[in-house]
């Protein structure tokens, strides 16, 4: 849901149109301020999980992967790390679309810390 407010409040303000009543979390202060509010996690855990996931990737061995053409063994046991890496990915891929310089001073550290774990998380 972070995702696609902080896509609306960038097309919102890239239109060079004023939108009377727009909603709060439309906006870009507001959508960046309800997004990072919402992150399922720290960003200490988030690193731990790219991490962690980083280093599942290069000990696989041809256990690891699905034989082409054959249905994966594993479909039944997601793993929730996995999850909330990627729903912060896509939130994050958002986020750096929104003007941080017109954001008030704190959400603006906050949403630049956000964004500086991009390049620990290997995105």
């Amino acid at each position: 849901m972070a995702y696609w407010q902080l896509r609306l409040a960038v097309v919102a303000t890239r239109s060079d149109c004023e939108v009377p009543g727009l909603v709060e979390t439309l906006t870009p202060e507001g959508a960046a301020r309800w997004a990072v509010s919402s992150m399922p996690a720290s960003r200490e855990e988030i690193i731990g999980y790219a991490r962690e996931r980083a280093s599942r990737y290069q000990d696989a061995d041809e256990d690891f992967y699905a034989p082409v053409g054959a249905a994966s063994q594993n479909w039944g046991q997601r793993d929730p790390h996995i999850d909330l890496l990627q729903d912060v990915e896509r939130v994050l891929s958002a986020l750096e679309w929104i003007d941080s310089s017109r954001l008030e001073g704190t959400l603006r550290t906050e949403v630049e810390a956000w964004l500086e774990i991009r390049s620990e998380m290997n995105i």
